[in-house]
């Protein structure tokens, strides 16, 4: 006789994450190998589903909701002789309550890594779910809250030591709200001390401040080993400072590189890899006087020599101009002493006693620029 199939229905409720049977009536012999071919009906549109063409279940999914799911079913003898194909179609797909088929933290579980939250959601079509980050050390719990409704979270050296946990609580589109789950790692390790983001900051001009930054991950942090260099052309010189993090630049760096080498050492003495940071070429900072002194053997007593020191920074010094000026007898009103422009030094005479002194000096550079002029002047000088 020909094989044929007298009636096929659905055994099972349309619903998200519900086993949906295809149930036929067969009857023409031996039946063996008969084809089920599932479609999900979209919009009178059919759209065929992954599954296996000799299975008579199928489980709608999320995607499957609000819509209608069709199978044809084709009767197969022993023989392989095919009968006529029959087809049927669910009511509309309902949404099952939203709840977690899997819940899981994805990642390296190490200080300064990424992990994610890995959820597979039913419960028609996922809204606004809650997310709670948790640390639990000695089965004490607390809530991470900067890490709120966050599906990744960076692991912090404070996790180091303790186990990291998330709370997914599901809720639908339409505000349904699901049974919470909970999901907690194993022991946070503290990964291989490591130095990241690592930069010299400040201007890289004499007489300014370079200071290092960087961030340490891998556990609890103990004596790095930072080192300074000044690089010029193939030559490595190291810079001794007194403080590690920082390094004021002087006359002699300019035109050179300032390198830093870093070992980050942990607290335990373990040490992972140097890093490496280097700044541009130091420049040299305007024409300046850094402190200025007026000198005199005897008190600025008339007969002796009045000289003056000035500290000089900015580059190569030029020809820097020195001025001198004799004040009246109230020491108020100034008048230039015609002397060479360049003296750092001069007698006291008779015209000077009762009066006072004033030194100007204005910083030259080498290639003509000129900085602010600095003054000092002396007591009112005396008679010998």
């Amino acid at each position: 006789s020909t094989q044929s199939t007298w009636g096929l229905e659905f055994v099972g409720r349309a619903a998200e994450g519900v086993e949906l049977k295809a149930i036929a009536t067969y009857s023409g012999g031996v039946e063996s190998g008969s084809i089920y071919q599932w479609f999900r009906v979209e919009n009178r549109k059919e759209i065929p589903l992954n599954v296996d063409p000799s299975s008579h279940i199928y489980i709608p999914i999320g995607a499957d909701v609000g819509h209608q799911i069709k199978v044809v079913y084709t009767p197969v003898r022993e023989d392989g002789m095919r009968g006529d194909k029959r087809s049927t179609v669910s009511k509309v797909v309902e949404p099952c309550p939203p709840q977690l088929k899997h819940l899981v933290i994805d990642g390296q579980l190490a200080e300064g890594c990424s992990v994610r939250v890995v959820a597979e959601y039913c419960g028609g079509q996922e809204g606004r779910s809650r997310v709670r980050w948790y640390r639990e050390n000695n089965g004490r719990k607390e809530l991470i809250p900067d890490a709120n409704d966050s599906r990744s979270y960076v692991i912090k050296p404070e996790d180091v030591g303790s186990k990291i946990g998330v709370e997914y609580t599901p809720v639908s589109l339409d505000g349904r709200e699901g049974i919470a789950s909970t999901y907690f790692t194993d022991t946070i390790g503290a990964g291989h001390p490591q130095i990241i983001n690592i930069s010299l900051q400040g201007p890289c001009r004499e007489l300014t401040t370079l200071t290092l930054a960087f961030d340490f991950v891998g556990g609890r942090p103990g004596n790095h080993i930072i080192q300074w260099y000044r690089l010029t052309g193939k030559q490595r010189t190291p810079i001794p400072t007194s403080n590690p993090m920082s390094y004021v630049c002087r006359n002699g760096d300019i035109g050179s590189i300032i390198s830093v080498h870093v070992v980050p050492v942990r607290e335990d003495g373990t040490q992972g890899e140097a890093r490496i940071v280097e700044s541009q070429p130091i420049s040299a900072g305007p024409p300046t006087i850094l402190s200025m002194n007026l000198r005199c053997r005897s008190g600025f007593i008339e007969g002796d020599v009045v000289s003056v020191e000035p500290q000089y920074c900015g580059g190569r010094e030029g020809a820097t101009i020195v001025q001198w000026f004799r004040s009246d007898e109230r020491g108020q009103n100034w008048n230039i002493i015609p002397d060479l422009p360049t003296t750092r030094s001069r007698n006291l005479t008779h015209e000077d006693v009762g009066k006072k002194i004033r030194c100007t000096v204005t910083p030259v550079r080498d290639d003509g620029v000129q900085g602010t002029p600095t003054s000092r002047e002396t007591d009112f000088i005396q008679k010998s």
